[in-house]
C-alpha cells in the first residue's frame, strides 16, 4: 500500500502531468456548471421540452460524427497546440450566449451547442494521447485512474455546485465556464514538451498522407486482434448502457416507486462506487490483468442489473449501483491504458476516435431502439436482454483481449503497424 501511495506521489513531481491534471479540473467543474445551468437556461428561455430535448441531441451527434475525423486531425497536428487552441476557442464561443435574448434566437444557440460540442471531441481523445508523451508507461494507469476519480468526483460535485450557482444570471455561469477554459489553455501552455515531442508526423509525412491515415484504419479491422477485442467489448457494453440510460429513470420511479429524491441518490451512489474502483484500479491493477479487470468489470455490471432488475425495492438498486461503480471504473480506466501502451502514439488518435465513434453510434441505437421495443415486450423483459448484452460484453473481453506476453515481444511493444 505504501508502493502504491509512493507512486501517485510520483505522478504529481512530474509538473507537466501536474498541470495536465490541473488543467483537467478546472475544465470539468466549469463544464459541469454550465451544463446544468444551460439546461435550465434554454428551457425557462423557451418553455418547450422539445428545445430542450434538441440542445441534448445537437451535444450528442457531432461525437457520432467527429470522432473518426478528430483521430485523424489529432495524429496528423501538435496535440498541445490542438488541446491550447480548443480551450480557447470553446471559450470564445461560449461567450456568445451572452447575445441571445429570446427564443426567437434559438438557432443560435444550437449553432453554439454544436460548434462546442464538435471541438470538445477533439480535445478529449487528445488530453489521453498526451499522457503517454510525458509519463513511463508503467505510470499510465494510475494517471488514468485519477483522472476516472477526478471526473467521478466532478461528477458528484459539480451538479451540485451548478445547481447552487442557478441563482445567478446565465451570463455569469458563461463568464466562469470561460475562465476555466482560459485558465486551463495557461497550464497547457506550460507544459514543457516541444513541438517536435508532441507532433508525431513531420511536415514531409503530413503531406499527403490523409489516404495513408485511411489505410491504418482498415489495417485495424482486418490486422489487428487487439483493436478488435476492444471494439467488441465497446460496442456490446455500449448497446446494453445505451438502453439503461432511457430505461433507468421510469424503472426507478413506475417499478421501484422512488421518489426524484431517491432516484438522485441512486446516481450519487454510482459516483461513489467509480470513485471507490478508480483508487482499487490505480493501487492494485496492472496491464498484465487487463482482460480480467476489464472483462470481468463488464460482467458485474450485467449481473448488477439483473439483481435490482429480479429484486426491485431502494436498497438492492443501491446495493447493485454501488457496486456496479466500482466495477465499471476498472474498464474505464483499463482500456485507455491499452490504447496508450499497446499503440503507436502516432495512431492513437485514430484508435481512441474509431472506439468513441462506435461507442455512441452503438449507445444512440440503444437508446432508439429500447425506446420503441419497450411498449412492446415490457420495461424489465428488455432489461435483461440488455444485461445479457454486458455478460456478452464480458465474456468476450476475457477472450479477446488475450494476456499480456501476446502484445509484447522480448520486453517491447509489439509494432501493430507492421500487421
Amino acid at each position: 500500500m505504501k508502493n502504491n501511495w509512493r507512486d501517485f506521489k510520483e505522478l504529481f513531481k512530474n509538473i507537466d502531468f501536474l498541470k495536465l491534471w490541473i488543467a483537467q479540473v478546472l475544465s470539468l467543474i466549469g463544464d459541469y456548471i454550465y451544463s446544468v445551468n444551460l439546461y435550465i437556461w434554454i428551457y425557462k428561455l423557451t418553455g418547450s421540452a422539445l428545445a430542450l430535448s434538441s440542445s441534448i441531441f445537437f451535444q450528442t451527434v457531432p461525437r457520432l460524427i467527429m470522432a473518426p475525423i478528430a483521430g485523424i486531425i489529432i495524429d496528423r497536428f501538435n496535440r498541445k497546440k490542438i488541446l491550447i487552441l480548443s480551450d480557447i476557442l470553446r471559450g470564445i464561443i461560449i461567450c456568445l450566449f451572452i447575445f441571445v435574448k429570446s427564443k426567437e434566437q434559438l438557432l443560435l444557440v444550437y449553432l453554439v451547442v454544436i460548434i462546442n460540442a464538435v471541438i470538445s471531441r477533439i480535445a478529449i481523445p487528445a488530453r489521453s494521447t498526451i499522457l503517454p508523451i510525458i509519463l513511463e508507461k508503467d505510470k499510465l494507469i494510475k494517471a488514468n485512474s485519477l483522472y476516472n476519480f477526478t471526473e467521478s468526483a466532478t461528477l458528484i460535485v459539480g451538479p451540485i455546485l451548478g445547481g447552487i450557482l442557478s441563482i445567478l444570471n446565465f451570463n455569469i455561469i458563461v463568464f466562469i465556464n470561460t475562465v476555466s477554459f482560459f485558465l486551463s489553455a495557461l497550464l497547457i501552455n506550460n507544459i514543457g514538451i516541444s513541438n517536435d515531442v508532441v507532433s508525431t508526423k513531420t511536415l514531409n509525412e503530413k503531406s499527403g498522407s490523409f489516404w495513408s491515415e485511411l489505410g491504418y484504419v482498415k489495417k485495424l479491422f482486418k490486422k489487428n486482434p487487439l483493436f478488435m477485442g476492444l471494439l467488441s467489448v465497446t460496442v456490446l457494453s455500449a448497446l446494453g448502457q445505451g438502453g439503461i440510460n432511457i430505461l433507468y429513470y421510469p424503472f426507478l420511479l413506475d417499478v421501484v416507486k422512488v421518489s426524484n429524491t431517491q432516484f438522485g441518490l441512486t446516481l450519487s451512489f454510482f459516483g461513489l462506487g467509480s470513485i471507490i474502483g478508480s483508487m482499487l484500479t490505480g493501487f492494485y491493477a496492472d496491464i498484465s490483468k487487463a482482460r480480467w479487470v476489464i472483462g470481468g468489470g463488464v460482467l458485474v455490471s450485467g449481473i448488477s442489473v439483473i439483481l435490482y432488475n429480479t429484486f426491485p425495492n431502494l436498497y438492492m438498486v443501491i446495493f447493485t449501483t454501488l457496486i456496479e461503480g466500482i466495477a465499471i471504473a476498472g474498464v474505464f480506466i483499463l482500456i485507455p491504458s491499452i490504447v496508450q501502451t499497446y499503440f503507436k502514439k502516432g495512431n492513437q488518435g485514430k484508435v481512441f476516435g474509431l472506439l468513441d465513434a462506435f461507442e455512441s453510434g452503438s449507445m444512440l441505437f440503444s437508446m432508439g431502439l429500447s425506446g420503441i421495443i419497450v411498449s412492446l415486450f415490457g420495461i424489465r423483459v428488455v432489461l435483461y436482454v440488455l444485461a445479457g448484452l454486458f455478460l456478452f460484453a464480458g465474456i468476450i473481453g476475457t477472450i479477446l483481449l488475450k494476456p499480456e506476453q501476446e502484445f509484447f515481444d522480448e520486453g517491447e511493444v509489439m509494432n501493430f503497424d507492421c500487421l
